[in-house]
């Protein structure tokens, strides 16, 4: 049985490779990005879709979003 949100959900869940502490680092991450930037780690038009680009888990992108950050505060 698979259970997650989508989006935050580990892509190992998705591929059915079972489950394990680092899914829940995957899960802390990606609200971490959430939190930090006010954008989804993977958004869709529906949740299929979203569910689809979660398993692909490509993270190419967030290293420019994430340099738009500002170090103030820091």
């Amino acid at each position: 049985m698979k259970c997650g949100t989508p989006g935050y959900v580990a892509p190992e869940i998705l591929r059915s490779e079972g489950y394990n502490s680092k899914c829940d680092i995957f899960s802390l991450g990606s609200l971490m990005f959430n939190l930090l930037t006010g954008l989804y780690l993977f958004s869709g038009e529906d949740q299929r879709e979203i569910l689809l680009k979660n398993k692909a888990c490509d993270t190419s992108k967030i290293g420019m979003v994430l340099t738009e950050i500002s170090n103030e505060g820091v």
